[in-house]
Order: C-alpha cells, then sequence, then structure tokens
C-alpha cells in the first residue's frame, strides 16, 4: 500500500514536498503522479488534489491521494477614490477577504486601526494575515472645488439707472 499522509493547508506562497510511503511492497518502486511526474517525491506550490500510482517491482500497484490547500493573501479594497466637501474628513472602512484571520492594518501614516477618519491625501494600506501573506490598496482623497462666481467686469452706470447683471458661475 502507498500512503501520501493527511491533508495539508499551506500559507500563500508556500511549498511543500509530498513523499510517498511504501509499506509492504518490494522495491524498486515507479511512480506515476496525476501531474505527469514520474519521481519519488513531488513538490507542490498550489491548491490541488495530487495522486500518485506506485508499482513495485513484483508489478503490484496502489495508490493514494492527498487534498493540499494554499490559502490566498488578503485582498483589500479601499473603494474608489473620493471628493469630498472641503475642510471635512470621512471615514473610510476597508474590506478585506482572503488570507488567514487574524489582520493586522498598516497605514502611511503609521496607524494601525483598521477604520481611519481621513482628510485629503494618498493613502496606503497593508493589511498583513495570520501566514504574513500581504494585501495592499490605496486611496486618494481630494476636496470639492468650492464653486466660483463671476459677475463680469466692474460697471460704471449713471446714476438712478438700474442695469442687469448676469452671474457666471462655474465649477
Amino acid at each position: 500500500s502507498v500512503d501520501l499522509g493527511p491533508n495539508i493547508s499551506l500559507a500563500c506562497g508556500a511549498d511543500t514536498t509530498i513523499f510517498p510511503q511504501c509499506i509492504g511492497a518490494t522495491p524498486p518502486y515507479t511512480y506515476l503522479w496525476n501531474t505527469g511526474a514520474v519521481d519519488s517525491f513531488l513538490l507542490v506550490d498550489s491548491s490541488s488534489v495530487y495522486s500518485v500510482n506506485v508499482i513495485d517491482s513484483n508489478g503490484c500497484s496502489s495508490n493514494d491521494n492527498i487534498s493540499i490547500t494554499v490559502s490566498s493573501s488578503p485582498s483589500v479594497s479601499l473603494g474608489i477614490d473620493l471628493i469630498i466637501p472641503c475642510g471635512s474628513n470621512t471615514l473610510v472602512d476597508p474590506v478585506v477577504s482572503g488570507g488567514s484571520f487574524p489582520y493586522t492594518y498598516l497605514w502611511n501614516t503609521l496607524q494601525t486601526d483598521s477604520v481611519l477618519a481621513l482628510d485629503t491625501g494618498v493613502y496606503y494600506l497593508t493589511v498583513t494575515d495570520n501566514f504574513g501573506c500581504l494585501g495592499v490598496d490605496t486611496l486618494e482623497i481630494s476636496y470639492d472645488v468650492p464653486p466660483s462666481v463671476s459677475l463680469g467686469m466692474d460697471l460704471i452706470i449713471p446714476c438712478g439707472s438700474n442695469t442687469l447683471v448676469d452671474p457666471v458661475v462655474s465649477g
């Protein structure tokens, strides 16, 4: 019989080597993995079910499979860039998914809270998961440009008369 051992969970970016244990067989062995590899071991770095068929020198065969799960890096979303009223701030609550809880937060302002009240500027948030895997997003916040009003050129009008002024508002 052949045994690949228990299923394995890995951190993002990690890999592992699978070595089949052959029990009650006569060496030498021939290996055929479901990946097409024929080595006596298999280096894996992605989530999948891996299986091996081992044939001993007498032509007897056995197979086993193992599930490898590689966690993803956290995904971070600060949303779309924002325009806020002049002189104000806005509460930014990132959406984090994937990776492995718990998460730690580090803003380019060196703050470590997950939710911040921010005014204008460019902000970067790095989220680190339990395995040390990173997710990053950027947000730019700018102030709304207040409207400007133009009444046109200064006018001199005769005493006692009226004139019509048509203001031009922009922004």
